[in-house]
This record gives structure tokens, C-alpha cells and sequence, in this order.
């Protein structure tokens, strides 16, 4: 399932001597992708009918952010919220066990320049998993903020 989200859109104006007044664009974007576990290649999501991971596989997520607007990023925030069933093993940032949400700052993105991101995760044991179930399927979120604007990918 691909899910699209436009994109947040927020302008700085200033006015400038006689009166003129400029506005700059603020915009980020996120892309969250998964490895796919058989090719090793980035995807944007994974389907049932496809490779899929077993308990105990190691994931390895891969969040793109971009500085799509037209000035400088002082400060992006990223927040990464990790579904049930997976557990975080590394990454930048701080990792938050009861809201299952990472957090990590980038500083001074400039026009145009995009900073690439990896977490590893691990899919819980057997045990930890409902028994009912034979497969399942869920849904990862992350999202960055720059200011009052945001983006966010599924």
C-alpha cells in the first residue's frame, strides 16, 4: 500500500526597505524505506506475497530527509515510531522503549541537501509473537519537522 501525504508548505516573509516584501519557502520531505530481506535492496514497502521477514530477522530501515524549500533548515526533528512485534537495536538519536519512538535532530540542512539515516531493527522471538497468527502485517511511520511544518512517510 503506498500512502501519500502532500507535503508541508510554509513561507517566511520579511519586509525589506520601501516597503517590498520577500517570502522564502520552508519545506522538508521524508522518504522511510525497509531492505528487502532476500535482495538487500530499498523499497518503499513490502507486500505479502513477497520476501518477508521470520522472528529474529534483523530489518534495516532507511530514512532519506530533504531540505526542499528555499532556505537554510536550522533545526529538523525526526521522530521514527517503530511497530509492535519489532525491536530497536541501534540508530542516531534517543530511543523512547515505551512510546517505541526514536528521536534525533539534524542541524543546518541546507537548500536542496538531503542526510540519509539507518536504524536496525530485529522482529521479535517466536514466542513474543501472537500464535494465532501465521503472518503479520504492520505499518511503520516517521516524520520530520522543521519549525511549524512537517512531513511524514508510511
Amino acid at each position: 500500500i503506498n500512502i501519500f501525504v502532500p507535503k508541508a508548505l510554509a513561507q517566511t516573509c520579511t519586509t525589506q526597505y520601501g516597503g517590498a516584501v520577500t517570502c522564502t519557502v520552508v519545506e522538508v520531505s521524508i522518504n522511510k524505506q525497509v531492505q528487502n530481506p532476500v535482495s538487500g535492496v530499498f523499497v518503499e514497502n513490502l507486500t505479502a506475497s513477497g520476501p518477508t521477514f521470520s522472528p529474529g530477522n534483523e530489518i534495516v530501515y532507511r530514512l532519506t530527509i530533504k531540505n526542499t524549500g528555499s532556505e537554510p533548515l536550522t533545526t529538523v526533528t525526526v521522530r521514527d515510531t517503530l511497530p509492535p512485534y519489532v525491536d530497536f537495536k541501534s540508530g542516531p538519536g534517543t530511543y523512547d522503549g515505551f512510546t517505541r519512538t526514536l528521536t534525533f535532530t539534524l542541524d543546518n540542512m541546507a537548500v536542496g541537501q538531503s542526510r540519509t539515516m539507518q536504524i536496525l531493527a530485529r522482529v521479535k522471538d517466536k514466542s513474543a509473537l501472537p500464535a494465532d497468527k501465521t503472518m503479520l502485517c504492520v505499518t511503520n511511520a516517521a516524520s520530520a519537522t522543521s519549525k511549524d511544518k512537517s512531513d511524514s512517510d508510511q
